[in-house]
Parts: C-alpha cells; structure tokens; sequence
C-alpha cells in the first residue's frame, strides 16, 4: 500500500511506445493517540492529542496515514509493450 508520489514516462523513442513508471512511497497507518507531555530540544512540550486532523483541540479518531521511517520510494513499469 502506497501513495502515488512520481509519475513520469520512459518512451521507447525509435517505436513511439511507452511504459508508464509508478512511483510509490511505503506508507502505515497511525491510529490517533494521546502524546505524553515532554521536553524537547530542551523546551517543554505539553500534552497533547495526534488524530491526523492537524487540530489538537478537536478529537476524531480516524487517524492518518505516515510515511514509513527510513523508507525509500519505490518505482516499476506498468502497461505499455
């Protein structure tokens, strides 16, 4: 499971055909949790709500998806001759 990052066309100029390359990034989803309060780069970070919405004073609880850490997007061809 991914999402589409980079779409572009590898054209085999002598035919005119081509196969379209897929680019897709390694995603997970991240189910909405509370983030302890902390300190950071020496700075206090209170507590706070992480639901995906980008807004910790409304809860949903839907969640949202990440890009895997370290991940490295992935292309192939598909269609095309």
């Amino acid at each position: 499971m991914g999402e589409t990052t980079f779409q572009p066309f590898a054209i085999n100029t002598f035919s005119g055909r081509g196969k379209k390359l897929l680019t897709l990034t390694p995603i997970h989803h991240v189910n909405p949790h509370h983030v302890q309060s902390h300190f950071r780069d020496g700075k206090f970070i209170s507590g706070y709500w992480r639901d995906g919405d980008g807004n910790t004073k409304v809860n949903t609880y839907r969640g949202y998806y990440a890009k895997n850490p370290g991940a490295s997007p992935i292309s192939f061809f598909v269609g095309g001759r």
